[in-house]
């Protein structure tokens, strides 16, 4: 919500590598204020955030639109709010999916 430009994508590297590099929990608040720390985010907002149900509402209705759309796991990307690519797959997959979305006009 708040910050500068780019501290949503370093945050989300950030987790990646605490995750994936260090074998640590991502749901562990100490994790999470670790990786706010080193993007340079105010931690005072993320603990009241954290302790808090500030984002929950939007959450779970994001988790809702996603289930509704048949998102069970990831990857999987959506194109126009409407057309679901689920798994992984080569670049040119994505290249005919979005082609055959701009033929259609949706």
């Amino acid at each position: 919500e708040d910050g500068a430009p780019g501290q949503q994508h370093a945050l989300k590297k950030a987790l990646l590598v605490a995750y994936h590099g260090r074998a640590e929990n991502p749901s562990d608040p100490q994790v999470l204020l670790a990786c706010v720390r080193e993007v340079g985010l105010d931690e005072a907002r993320a603990q009241a955030i954290l302790a808090s149900d500030a984002f929950a509402d939007a959450v779970r209705e994001r988790e809702q639109f996603y289930t509704a759309h048949g998102i069970r796991s990831v990857p999987a990307v959506i194109i126009n709010e409407r057309h679901l690519i689920s798994g992984g797959h080569p670049s040119e997959s994505f290249e005919q999916a979005l082609r055959q979305v701009a033929e259609q006009g949706v």
